[in-house]
């Protein structure tokens, strides 16, 4: 599930994507208590900043496949930020993996193929976001 867009996204807006991506469900409160009132879970919220290992707290897209979840960040220290322990802890992706943009704008995967839109190109990886490959303009 792809999540995020044009606009940097908020970090309540950064919580709810994280827990849609993760396939979580927040339910609301209705106005009036009904006898048939569907049962409600309180949900608790964590901001993820860069504290958390988060690039930069500039989080423009968010992209999760099971318990990975890819935070596309900008700004000094951004570009790619990963947590595989589903946003426990999260590392960045730097030039000894390939990743070599400060400014990523979207992030997609399917399987173990992600795919970073950046200022700089395309980045691919082709081995669920361990290393990667710079596309750009000269590739064609």
């Amino acid at each position: 599930m792809r999540l995020g867009g044009h606009e940097s996204i908020s970090r309540v807006s950064l919580c709810f994507t994280v827990l849609a991506a993760l396939g979580l469900v927040p339910v609301t409160a209705h106005a009036a208590p009904s006898a048939h009132a569907t049962p409600q879970i309180a949900l608790t919220f964590t901001t993820y900043t860069t504290a958390d290992g988060l690039g930069a707290n500039h989080v423009e897209s968010v992209f999760a496949i099971g318990s990975t979840i890819f935070a596309a960040t900008r700004g000094a220290g951004g570009g790619l930020s990963v947590s595989i322990d589903a946003g426990a802890s999260f590392t960045s992706r730097t030039a000894a993996d390939g990743f070599t943009s400060r400014d990523s704008n979207e992030v997609f995967g399917q399987d173990d193929t992600v795919y970073v839109g950046t200022d700089d190109g395309l980045f691919i990886s082709t081995d669920g976001g361990a290393t990667f490959t710079a596309r750009t303009t000269a590739n064609g």
